[in-house]
């Protein structure tokens, strides 16, 4: 026995031992980076191409664009992956982009514009130059901003008003010229001496004729003339050659049956060539007049264009002069088609292509050819299988052909951007997120509602309902299949055992898992396209579909109508815009299985997949009520005549539910009032009308500037809030209170207002007003509504009479039913008729940043508590607990009842900690929406931020109480219990011999 217990001693010994050294091991594995990647994905976007083109930087080519989400970028032909991007501000518009020797010019700007020079290989700002100018865009939605480079000399046109010179090393001035006339040069080149500008009279609109300056290099006007011409606008004319030789002008004339051709610097060299004698012969050609389009090449020195003559001709063309007339000859023709684009690649001053291609969406093809510019022959052709399902026509080509290796780069109507090379697609980049409107988290099924071998829901009342012999021989079958995957796959098994997180054995069938961690973030784009992520599998593409195929579509709604619940597949419903055969806007409403994104029509009653509705709705609401039928969700929609439009019909349903319905209108950005409506019956028509309860007219000058609205899935858990000495605070829980921030001056000071409007009766409950608070698109409001508070957030200047600092500020408001602790109403239902007011209690913090979006964190049961998400301007997912943006923190020192509430002494700086990051260091930039879903833990919310990047991960606000810790290592833990099973099995022998022996002795 005393053997025995020396050993049982010595074990546990042994077993402390190894148990303070997994402790002390432990910390040092605990590292912050290996969580990276691990339950969050980020998708970088830029947007689509506005200027774009290939280019060589340190050896390596290179695709350099500055996009319509005001994205400058690199991207990597091989891969489709981002080598660099820089994202400019909202208000900072990229208009234009040059590339020259390594080195990115753009200017950018709206009333102050700024020229910034770029590192083309690593993106970084070599300099940035304010162009200053008090000259606003005379003509709006024309190109009047240009650039060129002039050795190490930069010479750029500012709303084709003032000319700048600038340094190419510093960025410096070397001169600037401004003109005083009613002229606007939307064209600039240079030759070897001079500077020319092409422009128009502004001031007259019959005056067609176009003016030229010249400017020598100090910046001086030397020349100035007219020149005849007769060219409708703009877009009729092209500039080619410049660079040290000699440009061209070249517009078409009115009746386009001829071409003129203006020699720059040379006021009487101008040449008019009749169509007929630079086209093709006869013989070759058909309907020749119909239209002359010319198409500008884009390159630096050369003076080649190309030329469609007809449906079915172009040519290229090269333009020359012997000093006294513009001569224009054919270099090169061919046949386009009608769909046939034109682009070019300046692989050097002596190596210059242009691709002619052809996109065929009825055959699903491109098929071009290369032209060499030197030698005016084909060099290279293609054809190449393109699915225009997916994303629709192609709006623009660029091509590549560097040592001789085609590439092609097309976009397409739904954001894609493709790369080709002379066999095959290469490689997509889906920019359709960074248009994204809309977005909505779809839970999954349980996977026992599957049905494995097909993917379909089963019905869970039939499971409920059976024998239990059958439900007895159903989980044997599921057990047995869990042994089955473990068998053929073990080493799955032992991840998923060794992991932080479950191993998802087939990505294809979707299904929830255990913690609920698994769901579809469905997204409703501008740009008719709608997509569906894997929020478990890194954002993983699960369907997409492309809806601007034959029409344009602009989603502006996305609603799930029938969650993951029934035997029926979930459903989803994408609201948007079209145009319909008389061009006039219209909505449109698809209706989708959410789990594949096919068609959807009802096989139970007459629902279309496809609906449209001829008007633009002031507002679509989702109605609590569902179709009993088909288990969905009924959608309101309000016409402009204030007609109610129910989807789909279900008049009986929605009968017994009108009385008790009531809704607003005008509390969208911009209105001046709000209304309050009551549905009621038409006796003449079938259709709903609307009846105005009440109506809230702001005053003079305020505008709507943010409203609030709750979260889709609330839950709140405590009816109130216990305070310190044990009493509670009751919360103020009325369902029809909304939150509406207005903005205005009043006596020329700036004004902030908030008010709490019963959309029942149109009683304002409370009304905030913050003096000197600024609403505008550099500072917009933000605000966020949850449970019984309200959170916003906007710029203010100040205030004179308190003397306030400016900076962004932070206001709480929370609403309990009284001001007296253990007071509550007696009544057992809510009811906004009662003359009740809340008691309201506030406090304003001052926030270090600016906002872009604001969101806050919901659970299952809304036990855990709550974090406020902001998405900050500089690039963060940053998330404040509510106890910071808390209005009973004690200003004073804290008393035993306040340490006891575990109240924070009042600060009025919100602290800026890293901790708080969702983001880390990763730059989550243009966030405009954040949106939250409970897990099936109710510790963690999943949190989906997008704009135009888009970023998921989760969040715990009161930490993971209800599951093992990250750092938790569950291969140790197994490793000490295979250590454990081993130490029993060889030490037992050993004690039964001793044992024996003992007795024997």
């Amino acid at each position: 026995m005393r053997l025995y217990s020396s050993l049982r001693t010595n074990s546990s010994l042994f077993f402390i031992t190894v148990l303070l050294a997994l402790l002390a091991w432990v910390p040092t594995q605990a590292l912050f980076e290996d969580q990276i990647n691990l339950v969050d994905w980020h998708k970088k976007n830029i947007g689509t191409p506005k200027v774009s083109g290939f280019y060589t930087v340190n050896n390596t080519r290179t695709f350099i664009t500055a996009t319509t989400k005001n994205v400058l970028s690199s991207i990597n032909p091989e891969n489709g992956e981002l080598a660099w991007r820089q994202v400019f501000q909202v208000k900072d518009t990229i208009h234009t982009m040059k590339v020259h020797n390594e080195n990115i010019l753009t200017l950018s700007g709206q009333t102050t514009i700024v020229a910034r020079l770029w590192s083309a290989e690593t993106g970084h700002n070599i300099w940035e130059q304010v162009l200053p100018t008090n000259t606003e865009q005379p003509l709006k939605n024309k190109k009047v901003f240009d650039a060129i480079f002039n050795d190490d000399q930069i010479i750029a046109s500012i709303h084709g008003k003032t000319i700048f010179k600038l340094q190419v090393a510093t960025g410096s001035i070397l001169w600037n010229w401004e003109d005083q006339s009613n002229h606007v040069f939307f064209k600039i080149a240079h030759d070897a001496q001079n500077v020319h500008l092409v422009g128009r009279n502004t001031a007259s609109r019959e005056d067609k004729n176009l003016y030229v300056l010249q400017l020598d290099n100090a910046g001086k006007q030397v020349a100035s003339y007219k020149v005849e011409c007769n060219a409708k606008n703009i877009n009729d004319l092209i500039l080619v050659g410049g660079a040290k030789k000699p440009a061209y002008i070249i517009w078409k004339s009115n009746q386009g049956d001829s071409l003129w051709a203006h020699k720059l610097g040379s006021e009487s060299v101008t040449s008019e060539i009749a169509a007929e004698t630079i086209l093709p012969p006869a013989e070759t050609t058909t309907n020749v007049f119909i239209d002359l389009r010319l198409v500008s090449l884009n390159l630096k020195a050369r003076t080649e264009f190309v030329l469609q003559f007809s449906q079915k001709e172009a040519g290229i063309f090269r333009v020359s002069d012997n000093g006294e007339a513009v001569t224009i000859a054919l270099a090169h023709n061919f046949e386009p088609s009608w769909n046939t684009m034109f682009t070019s690649v300046e692989i050097s001053p002596s190596e210059a292509y242009i691709g002619v291609v052809a996109t065929h969406e009825d055959l699903n093809t491109i098929e071009g050819t290369i032209v060499d510019l030197d030698q005016d022959v084909v060099v290279d052709s293609f054809k190449l299988k393109h699915d225009y399902s997916i994303s629709g026509a192609i709006k623009h080509t660029f091509i590549d052909f560097y040592g001789k290796n085609l590439q092609l780069l097309t976009v397409d109507a739904g954001d894609s951007i493709t790369l080709f090379n002379k066999k095959e697609q290469v490689w997509v980049r889906d920019e359709a997120l960074a248009y994204a409107s809309a977005a909505e988290f779809l839970d999954l099924p349980e996977h026992q509602l599957l049905d494995v071998g097909k993917g379909n829901l089963q019905d869970p009342e039939a499971l409920e309902s059976a024998n239990p012999v059958s439900r007895y021989f159903r989980r044997i079958g599921a057990h047995l299949s869990k042994l089955v995957s473990i068998a053929t796959d073990p080493v799955s098994f032992i991840t998923s055992l060794t992991s932080r997180e479950p191993v998802v054995q087939d990505h294809t069938l979707l299904y929830r898992d255990t913690f609920g961690m698994r769901k579809l973030a469905l997204f409703a784009t501008e740009s008719g396209k709608v997509i569906a992520l894997d929020t478990n599998n890194k954002g993983q593409l699960i369907w997409s579909r492309f809806f601007g195929d034959h029409h344009r579509v602009t989603f502006k709604h996305l609603y799930i109508v029938r969650p993951s619940v029934v035997k029926l597949p979930p459903v989803v419903i994408v609201v948007g815009e079209t145009l319909d055969s008389q061009l006039q806007k219209v909505t449109v409403l698809y209706r989708l299985n959410a789990l594949t994104g096919e068609d959807l029509q009802s096989e139970l009653q007459f629902n279309p997949a496809e609906v449209t509705f001829p008007f633009i709705p002031k507002k679509i609401i989702k109605l609590p009520l569902e179709d009993p039928v088909e288990k969905c969700s009924i959608l309101a929609l309000v016409d402009s005549n204030d007609r109610f439009h129910l989807y789909p019909e279900q008049a009986e349903v929605f009968a017994e539910f009108a009385s008790s319905f009531y809704f607003t209108l005008g509390d969208v950005v911009g209105s001046d009032k709000i209304e309050g409506f009551q549905v009621v019956s038409n006796p003449i028509s079938s259709v709903l009308d609307i009846q105005q309860q009440w109506v809230i007219n702001f005053p003079k000058g305020e505008t709507v500037v943010a409203v609030g609205e709750k979260p889709s899935y609330e839950k709140v858990a405590s009816l109130g809030r216990v305070l310190g000495n044990r009493s509670v605070l009751y919360k103020y829980l009325n369902p029809h209170v909304v939150p509406v921030v207005t903005f205005g001056v009043k006596e020329n000071v700036p004004v902030i207002s908030m008010y709490l409007i019963d959309r029942v009766k149109g009683t304002i409950l409370h009304h905030a007003v913050h003096i000197g608070g600024i609403a505008s698109v550099a500072h917009p409001v933000h605000i966020v509504h949850c449970e019984n508070w309200v959170v916003y957030h906007f710029w203010s200047d100040g205030d004179l009479v308190d003397g306030k600092e400016k900076g962004y500020v932070s206001v709480v408001h929370e609403l309990f039913e009284s001001q007296e602790e253990d007071e509550r109403v007696d009544s057992k239902e809510f009811s906004s008729f009662d003359a009740q007011r809340p008691f309201v209690m506030s406090q304003s913090f001052i926030f270090p940043e600016a906002v872009t979006a604001v969101g806050v964190t919901t659970t299952r049961n809304g036990i855990t508590s709550r974090e406020v998400l902001f998405a900050l301007a500089s690039g963060q997912i940053y998330g404040v607990p509510k106890k910071i943006l808390d209005p009973r923190r004690p200003v004073g020192g804290l008393s035993e009842a306040d340490k006891e509430e575990m109240l924070i002494q009042y600060d009025p700086n919100v602290p800026f900690d890293g901790r708080f990051s969702l983001s880390y260091y990763l730059p989550v930039s243009g966030i405009q929406n954040i949106i939250t879903s409970p897990s099936n833990l109710e510790s963690t919310s999943l949190v989906l931020a997008y704009g135009l990047d888009t970023f998921f991960t989760r969040e715990a606000p009161s930490k993971t109480f209800d599951i093992l810790n990250e750092d938790f290592s569950k291969g140790m833990l197994l490793t000490t219990m295979a250590g454990l099973i081993a130490a029993v099995m060889i030490i037992g022998p050993i004690v039964r011999k001793k044992k024996l022996n003992a007795l024997w002795g």
